[in-house]
């Protein structure tokens, strides 16, 4: 039942419909937490999903959330540090190490707005785990989100020569996995997370040609692998926010026109989807924080 409403919470979520989604995870968390298992790693093999998919219910960095990411924070922290406990126990658990590096991308990712100094142990902990898993792809683009995703915190704490450093292992990773170069790049691939952090770390350094340049190799490359922004709520989030930093920098470099152009972009991205799904509140705020006169905002840094 527990797993049941796990997985319903999920598919509820890409309907749009957060608030079923997270009434079910909380249903699912319920039954599990009262549930007899016949051992621990088995309560735990069933409780880190439903934690993990309640944490990006709630506020999941970039996706399709419920914008409380205080709130993701804890049972996020509890799939991370649970699976934790049983990595540190086995060193041949793979499974586990991996959960860590899942679990670890997503909690890094919220933290690092609000405490780049944790978000960075929790990724450098999650980086040490899945590079303890021996030949498997999986684990090595793992690493390099892990890489570039921990780029953001160094930022934060101004260490940019590490946050460069960084992205060029992730960059080296991802050659060596023959996943960039890439005519074509998916939304929820590591090769997105990696190029968009390349493009986001030149905007934060300054180099707005350059940043340029790398936005807008990416916007092709993702459209090149066709996202169905309009049919598929999962890539409409991620598109919207690439949108939203390319029209930030054009506006740094004078190219008011360009600017327009995404920011009309993003406004028609999330008008169509209000009109497929009325009086959606996730699509709601969305359209809210698009529409122009909402007022400037700052220039995000999260990549996607």
């Amino acid at each position: 039942m527990a797993q049941g409403l796990s997985l319903l919470a999920s598919a509820l979520r890409y309907q749009g419909n957060l608030e079923g989604a997270l009434q079910a995870i909380r249903e699912a968390r319920k039954i599990s937490e009262q549930a007899m298992y016949p051992n621990p790693t088995t309560r735990m093999l069933d409780e880190y999903g439903i934690f993990l998919r309640q944490g990006l219910i709630l506020g999941e960095d970039g996706d399709v959330n419920l914008g409380r990411p205080a709130d993701a924070i804890e049972p996020l922290d509890k799939a991370f540090h649970t699976t934790e406990e049983f990595a540190a126990k086995d060193r041949n658990d793979a499974v586990s190490r991996m959960r860590v590096a899942y679990s670890g991308i997503a909690l890094g990712n919220i933290l690092r707005q609000r405490d780049p100094q944790g978000a960075l142990a929790v990724y450098d902990l999650a980086l040490s785990r899945v590079g303890e898993v021996r030949n498997s792809l999986p684990a090595r683009r793992s690493q390099a989100t892990l890489l570039a995703s921990s780029a953001y915190a160094l930022l934060g704490l101004h260490r940019r020569a590490e946050a460069r450093r960084r992205l060029e292992s992730a960059s080296s990773i991802l050659h060596e996995t023959k996943d960039v170069p890439a005519e074509q790049i998916k939304l929820d691939s590591d090769a997105y997370v990696v190029s968009c952090a390349w493009a986001d770390y030149q905007a934060a350094e300054g180099n707005l040609d350059r940043a340029v340049t790398l936005y807008e190799q990416l916007l092709g490359r993702v459209m090149a692998a066709n996202p169905q922004e309009f049919d598929d709520l999962r890539n409409a989030p991620k598109l919207s926010l690439l949108y939203e930093k390319m029209a930030g920098v054009y506006r740094r470099t004078g190219a008011t026109a360009k600017a327009s152009t995404m920011e009309e972009r993003r406004l028609d991205l999330w008008r169509r989807w209000d009109k497929k799904l009325p009086h959606n509140t996730f699509i709601r705020r969305a359209l809210e924080a698009t529409r122009p006169e909402s007022g400037p905002k700052p220039i995000p840094s999260g990549a996607e």
